[in-house]
């Protein structure tokens, strides 16, 4: 007779059970992978759309530059006008008129002004009866000013004629546009 053999359990198959495992694996790394790539080939051309945007604005930066360079480097004629213009009315003319008016004196007498807006000077021709008069009126035009201001630059005192009992000066102010 013949031996029986009995198997109550089936043999593992090991080898097999390692091949899916495997396969199962690669699948998964193979969609992982997959996935990356995809991400990857966006991000690309985020990258090209970017980098024509760019390359687009420089195009326009130097055709910008080029119409620029091309236009003359002259100045118009009324650019010289214009400057005068405004210099003239950042000069702080009623600052100016306003200090002589306030020092009215008796004896003094205002005869000419002129104004420099381009140096800031300021030169105001005098006459006057009396020399200690003048001096007051000086120091009456400089007493609102945190430093003196007003200078005197020529005296010519009355004498001589005996018709003429006046005698003249020039006072001399440096402003600036600062100065309102």
């Amino acid at each position: 007779m013949r031996r029986l053999r009995v198997e109550f359990l089936p043999k593992r198959r090991i080898v097999e059970r390692i091949v899916a495992g495997l396969s199962l694996l690669l699948a998964i790394s193979a969609v992982v992978l997959g996935w990356r790539a995809w991400d990857l080939i966006g991000q690309v051309r985020a990258v090209r759309t970017q980098t024509t945007d760019i390359e687009a604005q420089l195009l326009r930066a130097e055709q910008a530059t080029q119409i620029g360079l091309s236009r003359p480097t002259h100045e118009p004629a009324h650019a010289d006008d214009a400057r005068v213009v405004a210099r003239t009315a950042g000069f702080p003319l009623d600052r100016v008129l306003l200090s002589i008016e306030s020092a009215r004196m008796e004896g003094v007498r205002v005869v000419g002004l002129d104004l420099s807006t381009g140096d800031g000077a300021v030169h105001v021709n005098l006459e006057f009866g009396d020399f200690a008069v003048l001096m007051r009126y000086v120091d009456a035009l400089n007493a609102k000013e945190s430093k003196p201001r007003w200078n005197l630059i020529r005296v010519q005192a009355p004498g001589g004629s005996a018709t003429v009992t006046l005698g003249s000066a020039s006072i001399s102010s440096t402003w600036s546009p600062g100065d309102r």
